[in-house]
């Protein structure tokens, strides 16, 4: 995930945070030392709003929207190791964005910057024991867990014949197992914000 040197113009810190930027099927990876990465974060949030500051509720009657995931970033040397990924609607600007396990977020980020992977991994072998058993992962949606501010869950939509199933996840390994099996990734529209919201 990056070097171990700040990847600013002549700074050189340690990297201590690590982001992944997608647009129009390209892929930018680069760290940044925490200076450099607080600034990072600053201008992003000033141009897609601050995730921080946003009070959104999502309703069960709310549209399912379709987005993917275009702004990533781990900070692993922090006290308590987090992630942030960021998804924005397929056609149009709005985003929904969350914290969430940091070794989720390194495998999201191996998985769009189409790294090797060593080995199989936990995701992989779900999507396995899937397809053994005669399904295949349809499409993942995120929702917002009840009576809770910024806790998220994912749903997988699963198809085994003419059956339709579903099985609950956290969102952050739903989005995973999305990017692995190249499928949609649908988001409550009452969840999505502009920046200025």
């Amino acid at each position: 995930m990056g070097e171990n040197k700040c990847q600013f113009r002549g700074c050189d810190e340690f990297a201590a945070m690590h982001f992944l930027h997608v647009e129009d099927c390209s892929v930018a990876d680069f760290s940044y030392c925490i200076t450099h990465g607080t600034d990072h974060v600053t201008r992003h949030q000033q141009t897609f709003g601050d995730y921080t500051t946003t009070s959104l509720v999502s309703t069960a009657s709310s549209k399912r929207i379709e987005c993917f995931v275009h702004f990533l970033f781990s900070y692993p040397e922090y006290e308590s190791p987090y992630g942030y990924v960021e998804l924005i609607e397929k056609k149009g600007r709005r985003v929904f964005g969350f914290t969430f396990d940091v070794h989720v977020s390194a495998e999201i980020h191996r998985v769009l910057a189409k790294m090797p992977m060593p080995r199989p991994m936990s995701h992989n072998s779900m999507l396995k024991a899937i397809a053994v058993l005669g399904g295949s992962l349809r499409s993942v949606e995120l929702y917002q867990l009840p009576n809770e501010h910024s806790t998220y869950g994912g749903t997988a939509h699963l198809q085994r014949n003419d059956e339709e199933l579903t099985v609950d996840m956290r969102a952050s390994d739903a989005i995973l197992l999305a990017l692995l099996d190249d499928k949609p990734i649908f988001v409550p529209e009452d969840l999505l914000y502009s920046h200025g919201d």
